[in-house]
């Protein structure tokens, strides 16, 4: 049975016989193709394969694709109800871990603070009555006009700028 682990096919048996099995593998290929990425980011193949295309200004990458690509199509006749649901498996992991990363980065899922923009949507004045709620300090003529500047409680400097609106 022909089953995709990630960049090459493999002829490797499923670890039952039916549907089912080939879709629980195919779930646990998505997994550890998402864990193998990881870890290969650290001097594996993924940051050789990541240099790779950094110099070539993408063709290196482009390549990968094709030939996975190509790969894939040649098969289509030799695949079986095993092989798609394998993919079906592959696929649904695929799909939960984009939903998973949406939902942490979008913040709903991060921890308050780390990921969110506490400035966002908000008026001039609404963040100088913020900075000042805060502790923060103001040196210059006008600060909120952009002439000036905020200090926090740990020195930090920060300006507002009406041309980035």
């Amino acid at each position: 049975m022909l089953f995709y682990s990630g960049d090459t096919f493999n002829n490797s048996e499923s670890s039952g016989s039916g549907l089912g099995s080939s879709f629980a593998d195919g779930f646990v290929g998505g997994a550890k193709s998402t864990w193998n990425f990881v870890k290969g980011q650290f001097f594996g193949q993924s940051y050789w394969d990541g240099l790779a295309n950094t110099f070539s200004m993408g063709i290196y990458g482009s390549i990968q694709t094709a030939g996975g690509i190509s790969n894939a199509v040649s098969n289509i006749p030799n695949y079986t109800a095993n092989d798609y649901a394998y993919g079906a498996g592959f696929f649904t992991e695929k799909a939960i871990e984009a939903l998973v990363f949406k939902r942490v980065s979008s913040g709903s899922g991060a921890a308050k603070g780390v990921t969110s923009n506490p400035f966002k949507g908000k008026t001039f004045s609404q963040i100088d009555e913020m900075f000042k709620a805060k502790g923060f300090t103001t040196k210059g003529v006008d600060p909120l006009s952009g002439k000036g500047s905020y200090f926090s409680p740990s020195g930090t400097r920060y300006y507002l700028d009406k041309g980035g609106v």
